[in-house]
């Protein structure tokens, strides 16, 4: 498939935009770093499924889906998103963790 120079102008100018907007971070209402864009991503999530659940799902370590599971930030700290402070639990064990912070 050829492409013309207008068409290839074009659509490097959506794929720029694209780049554009999901590289803008901003924080939500709850304190969370989202990437900005059409589906304002949470940055935590997108690290946790690419540096940790993929890997533990090859070797068998997360059995379910990704959306099934929980990010937990060990500090505390809801910008924290390094790949040593995250941790994926079930929704059980986060909330007991939480839960036990509370107390």
């Amino acid at each position: 498939m050829k492409f013309s120079i207008i068409k290839w102008i074009k659509w490097i100018k959506i794929i720029y935009k694209k780049i554009k907007k999901e590289t803008t971070i901003y924080v939500d209402e709850r304190g969370y770093e989202r990437y900005g864009g059409y589906d304002n991503r949470l940055i935590h999530r997108d690290i946790a499924y690419n540096y940790i659940y993929k890997k533990g799902y090859r070797n068998g370590v997360y059995t379910k889906r990704f959306r099934d599971y929980d990010i937990h930030h060990k500090d505390g700290n809801k910008r924290n998103n390094s790949i040593n402070n995250l941790q994926i639990l079930t929704r059980e064990e986060h909330e007991e963790i939480h839960n036990k912070q509370r107390r």
